[in-house]
């Protein structure tokens, strides 16, 4: 028997939980604004067709001149807008477009202003809406921006939340991005700074499914958070019910020095109950121990009954043991240690698995030996 200890680490979980139904009402936020969005972008509806036009720059911030465009009775964007102004580049393409609307028109849809960003064939891939302060009020939102690919999808939305409602909902700007289909995959949030320093993380993102559920969140850690609890980034995984099934957690630099673990993922039953660990270490330890992953199984009440140990090939090659599972009784303790053997081990000493039983008091009370499966000796 290979003289090798084995032991537990037990970290208690700090992933700040939050459920499907929590996001879904931040997604009504976003969903109440898209919709404002839509009729906002009607307005750009290419080159201005007003009978008075100017040129107010000749050498823009793109290169070409700079027109402001004003509207009368008959003209087409009269009553909604009072007046655009176009950059173009030096090759005269329109780059930019500002919207100025109507009192009338801020009134009805709650924008006062509105500015498209156009690419070299004119196709526009970012539009920015500025919104009133009456509908900012009702809504929490200031100003959006929505983001449009070569083929005019939209791929994200950016929404930039009022103090107001920065205060109460702890979140002061999210993006929302979007598929192929135009189905919702991801959020991201960022944090006011009184949030982070009550929860400690700053920003996350929620990955979504088909059915907009989330999946997967990750959350990040404010440096104040990372230096007391060590954890710099933290992943919870969901199932389609909303319960958590694995939290992954990356440490930081100073707590991997310390303790040798670089990262950690807990696995979780049904009932979210812990049912395994993995301890991943960094390689100053496992050089050091022989060993670079270690993996705790429990039951129940975090009862530890199983801990599966990988070695180093340096460990492997000396010691002749790649893997080894230790089974522990409902006292904690020893009732047998399973070895698997490496290849040229097993050619030297004729078996490439072994396992040794004990007694209650720690005691060897049998050896087994086994070959391709079969066993070949018992002692």
């Amino acid at each position: 028997m290979l003289g090798l200890t084995l032991f537990n680490l037990s970290f208690k979980s700090i992933f700040v939980k939050r459920t499907n139904d929590d996001l879904k009402g931040e997604n009504m936020v976003t969903h109440r604004v898209a919709a404002l969005f839509l009729a906002g972008l009607l307005v750009f509806s290419g080159s201005a067709s007003a009978e008075k036009q100017k040129v107010i720059s000749d050498k823009n911030k793109y290169g070409g001149k700079t027109i402001e465009a004003t509207y009368e009775s008959g003209d087409k964007l009269y009553g909604d807008a009072l007046k655009k102004i176009i950059y173009y580049d030096s090759t005269g393409k329109e780059t930019e477009e500002e919207c100025f609307c109507t009192d009338k028109y801020a009134k009805e849809l709650g924008i006062n202003k509105k500015i498209a960003y156009f690419d070299s064939n004119g196709k526009m891939t970012k539009a920015e809406l500025l919104y009133t302060d009456q509908l900012a009020n009702e809504k929490g939102v200031s100003k959006s921006i929505v983001y449009s690919d070569e083929n005019g999808r939209e791929t994200k939305e950016e929404f930039y939340h009022t103090d107001k409602f920065a205060n109460e909902k702890g979140f002061n700007k999210d993006i929302a991005y979007f598929d192929r289909n135009g189905k919702m995959a991801r959020r991201e949030f960022f944090y006011t700074d009184k949030f982070a320093n009550e929860k400690g993380y700053n920003r996350s993102i929620a990955d979504l499914d088909n059915n907009e559920k989330v999946t997967r969140e990750t959350l990040f850690y404010t440096d104040k958070f990372a230096n007391e609890k060590g954890l710099d980034k933290g992943i919870t995984y969901f199932d389609g019910n909303g319960k958590v099934t694995e939290e992954e957690s990356f440490y930081t630099d100073k707590f991997s020095n310390e303790t040798g673990i670089n990262k950690t993922i807990d696995y979780f039953d049904n009932d979210e109950n812990l049912i395994a660990k993995n301890l991943f270490y960094t390689d100053e330890f496992a050089n050091k121990k022989g060993y670079n992953k270690a993996i705790t199984y429990f039951h129940g009440n975090e009862e530890v009954i199983k801990e599966e140990v990988f070695y180093t090939d340096n460990f492997s090659d000396e010691k002749g043991v790649n893997k080894s599972i230790t089974y522990l009784d409902s006292n904690g303790r020893m009732t047998k240690a399973e070895y698997f053997h490496t290849d040229k081990f097993a050619n030297e000493q004729g078996y490439d698995r072994s396992i040794v039983y004990f007694d209650s008091n720690g005691n060897v009370t049998k050896n087994e030996y086994y070959r391709d499966g079969k066993e070949i000796e018992t002692k």
